[in-house]
């Protein structure tokens, strides 16, 4: 939201010229990851562990697991 801000505000001619949105220029400004990285703790590691958990409890927990994500 914050960036959507920023890139609207900009002039036109200027905001022509960024040829890649700023959320793929600035990946370290998600909170969550910042955060899980400030405490040593790996997004993929728990993604990895996340993916192991719904395909062991089977189809029906796989769906709880995806309304909650």
């Amino acid at each position: 939201a914050a960036t959507a801000f920023l890139i609207d505000s900009l002039p036109g001619a200027i905001n022509e010229a960024l040829p890649l949105p700023v959320d793929n220029i600035l990946p370290f400004m998600d909170p969550l990851k910042l955060l899980l990285k400030t405490l040593g703790i790996s997004v993929e590691h728990l993604v990895e562990g996340l993916r192991k958990c719904v395909n062991e409890l089977g189809p029906e927990a796989s769906e709880a697991v995806k309304k909650l994500l």
